[in-house]
């Protein structure tokens, strides 16, 4: 929980010294992070979430190792269920469709819309490589109030996993810790 919710490994290795007078080393507590990560992952892997037709699509900047990543989400507008997840450093079409159809499998359906919250280049990218409904989502003050409050959702629920994701070192640790990410958020 103190490593999803952003802090530290330094700030959970304080809080261990304050609640129980143990002083772990910082590689214990990656290795608890890790393990437990992959423990959790594995017991919902199977779980098939009840979700809604509009789905929301979007993406957030972020730099490891000298390199601008993006990481891509899909998020079931109604019960804000996360459905999938990629990192990746292009968004052409078979990498969209990767996600979407991860998405799908994941929903066991297809959404009748999806909303995406990007750059509108990218957002074209998804009407090609997902058939179905589609809607660019502006977060302007000319947006309707609908739109407006899911960009909200969209950003206020993923801003806290930026500052996990900023504390790591390589894309192998990213992709372990997106996997802990998705059950953390859908799960606890």
């Amino acid at each position: 929980n103190l490593f999803y919710t952003g802090t530290g490994v330094n700030g959970i290795r304080d809080h261990f010294i304050l609640e129980n007078e143990y002083i772990p080393s910082k590689e214990a507590i990656y290795h608890w992070i890790n393990k437990y990560s992959l423990e959790a992952s594995a017991v919902f892997k199977d779980f098939k979430p009840s979700v809604g037709n509009t789905w929301i699509t979007g993406r957030i900047f972020f730099w490891l190792n000298g390199g601008l990543y993006k990481m891509c989400d899909v998020v079931d507008a109604k019960t804000r269920f996360l459905l999938a997840t990629a990192m990746t450093y292009t968004h052409s079409i078979p990498i969209v469709k990767a996600l979407m159809q991860k998405a799908e499998m994941k929903a066991g359906k297809s959404p009748r819309l999806v909303m995406g919250h990007m750059h509108y280049s990218y957002f074209q990218r998804i009407k090609r490589a997902f058939e179905c409904e589609a809607e660019h989502m502006h977060n302007h003050l000319s947006a309707s109030e609908y739109n407006v409050e899911l960009v909200n959702c969209y950003t206020r629920v993923f801003k806290p996993r930026e500052t996990v994701i900023k504390s790591l070192r390589t894309t192998a640790t990213v992709n372990r810790i997106l996997d802990g990410w998705y059950v953390y958020y859908n799960f606890f």
